[in-house]
């Protein structure tokens, strides 16, 4: 148990970090691989589920309406149903956003269910 508990942290820590460099360079394509088949995707005041495909096309939207500047994690952390989330700082040219994400799966299976991104 213990090294199944330590084997999903580490995968949880590895996607945090892909999505990470991903928010980092306002990479839609490369942040939507992380999201399942269904994401509850919430852009400021506009939130719905969405297929992986529609969102990476809103956040595409979004990192071309909003260029990137960097995003730095603020907190990760876990949950005993073995989700996982991480909030950070979105820094864009014309202003900083909260974002938060929400993984969910089993074991090596960890997805994006939902993803957000506030005013700050």
């Amino acid at each position: 148990m213990k090294l199944f508990i330590t084997s999903l942290l580490l995968i949880v820590a590895t996607i945090s970090s892909d999505v990470s460099a991903s928010l980092n360079s306002g990479d839609a394509k490369s942040l939507s691989s992380y999201f399942h088949w269904s994401v509850e995707l919430s852009i400021l005041d506009e939130e719905s589920v969405y297929s992986k495909t529609q969102a990476e096309q809103i956040l595409k939207k979004f990192f071309k309406e909003h260029p990137v500047v960097k995003y730095e994690s603020v907190h990760v952390g876990n949950a005993k149903d073995g989700s996982a989330f991480e909030i950070g700082n979105l820094v864009t040219k014309g202003a900083t956003y909260r974002t938060y994400f929400l993984l969910k799966g089993n074991g090596s299976e960890q997805e994006i269910h939902q993803f957000r991104i506030e005013d700050e």
